[in-house]
């Protein structure tokens, strides 16, 4: 009879880190690490100034473009002036470079500003 040992390394059936999988789906579409599309998104307001973010919120960041959605024209003009900026801006927060570019749309915005324009109900958290 043998005696137990550990084995030297991870199973193909062993349970894995939701942050390495996640990496390893990031990966796969073109994407930057999970770690640092999370801190994009949460660093975001702070990278673009409040009164940006209250128009312009970033929607998917793949193969080096951060695609930023925008509530109307003039914003998606400003933004695109900006641009490099505000990926310099991002890659000094996040602590590495997180795009080669910006592409800006134009679509429905959201929150409370938005709303307010419109002469909508505020939304509330």
């Amino acid at each position: 009879m043998s005696s137990w040992r550990p084995a030297s390394g991870p199973e193909e059936g062993d349970p894995k880190r939701l942050g390495d999988s996640l990496d390893r789906v990031a990966r796969l579409i073109g994407a930057p690490a999970a770690s640092t599309l999370a801190s994009v998104f949460v660093h975001w307001d702070e990278a673009v100034g409040a009164g940006v973010a209250a128009h312009a919120q970033p929607v998917s960041l793949a193969r080096g473009t951060l695609v930023v959605r925008v509530d109307d024209s003039a914003w998606a003009t400003q933004l695109r002036y900006l641009g490099t900026e505000i990926l310099r801006t991002l890659s000094e927060l996040v602590g590495v470079p997180v795009a080669d570019r910006v592409e800006v749309r134009v679509g429905p915005g959201s929150g409370p500003d938005r709303a307010r324009r419109r002469g909508g109900p505020e939304r509330s958290s």
